[in-house]
């Protein structure tokens, strides 16, 4: 029988962000927005938060030597300034399960949900959110960073961005829109978005993406300062936009990946060790082919990954597919 093996000390794993499996998780933006009917609920989830002893025993069954993990702000820090410890120790005791297994953790700080404290307050759209940030993060490498070389600052800032302040699905669910109140289909589900009249809405997802650039240097700068040896990255998602013959949809897909790729990268590279990449999909303007739908409903073209990962090499840091 014919087998691939993977060269040594390459990282094999799967990712989970702590509001999708931990279960039990009250006081952050996307668990109000449930108990106002704006999300769907997450509950228990998969009850990770007493179960991932099993859960790790699966991965090491499976094969995995890595492991990526997001740990919950609103559990560390449910009050300004007020770190729980106990949920501290929780964490340390799932880095320890981990590394027990010969599984090695990556710890993303953030993983798009937010204290309440945040979250009410302005979270990003804050002048004073990158310190804030910065010292959530410098917390976390203080009390965990023994257990953890590898840690991203934050999951995805774009995807953040544009769901919470242009389409409107996600906390704080605002929307680039004339009137007042819209409503958003999004898989089935209708929400109900706060929108702002006018541009605004559309200077709020760029004050915001701004400051997401900001705290990811500022968390970086924070972390170096009290450990240089911790490996500190961003976790960017990328959409490959392609084009056809049509010199105007070249020219719109060269914009788009400006935008959704090279804005944020070009402000923060010189801050990461290591950028993580996350691809799903591909586009292409023109493109009249019927692709694939994965489960998402997006195009299934697991080969245009090469073409993602090249639109990070430029930047000329270690990659890993996150």
């Amino acid at each position: 029988m014919f087998e691939k093996r993977f060269p040594e000390g390459f990282y094999w794993g799967a990712a989970t962000a702590s509001y999708q499996v931990e279960g039990g998780i009250e006081h952050c933006d996307w668990a109000m927005a449930a108990r106002r009917e704006l999300v769907p609920p997450c509950n228990n989830a998969c009850d990770h938060y007493h179960r991932f002893e099993t859960d790790f025993d699966i991965a090491k069954k499976l094969g995995h030597t890595a492991h990526r993990l997001s740990i919950e702000w609103a559990r560390i820090e449910p009050e300004e300034g007020k770190f729980n410890m106990e949920e501290i120790a929780h964490y340390r005791a799932v880095l320890t399960a981990l590394v027990a297994r010969d599984i090695t953790p990556f710890v993303t700080i953030w993983h798009f949900t937010l204290p309440l404290w945040f979250s009410e307050s302005g979270s990003f759209e804050r002048r004073d959110s990158p310190e804030i940030f910065a010292r959530y993060a410098t917390f976390l490498v203080k009390e965990l960073g023994d257990l953890c070389t590898h840690f991203s600052t934050m999951n995805e800032p774009n995807v953040y961005g544009s769901n919470g302040w242009l389409r409107g699905s996600w906390p704080p669910f605002k929307r680039f829109v004339i009137t007042d109140l819209v409503s958003i289909t999004n898989s089935g589900r209708v929400y109900e978005a706060q929108a702002t009249k006018g541009l605004r809405p559309l200077f709020l997802y760029w004050r915001v993406m701004k400051n997401l650039a900001r705290a990811h240097n500022a968390a970086y700068s924070a972390i170096k300062h009290i450990a240089p040896l911790i490996e500190v990255s961003v976790v960017k998602h990328v959409i490959v936009f392609d084009a056809n013959w049509n010199p105007f949809n070249k020219l719109k897909a060269a914009l788009a990946n400006y935008v959704w790729t090279s804005i944020f990268m070009n402000r923060t590279h010189q801050y990461c060790d290591s950028i993580g990449l996350n691809y799903y999909f591909y586009t292409q303007f023109g493109d009249t082919r019927q692709w694939k739908r994965t489960d998402m409903d997006w195009n299934f073209a697991p080969e245009h990954i090469y073409d993602a990962l090249m639109m990070l090499k430029k930047y000329k840091k270690p990659l890993f597919v996150s």
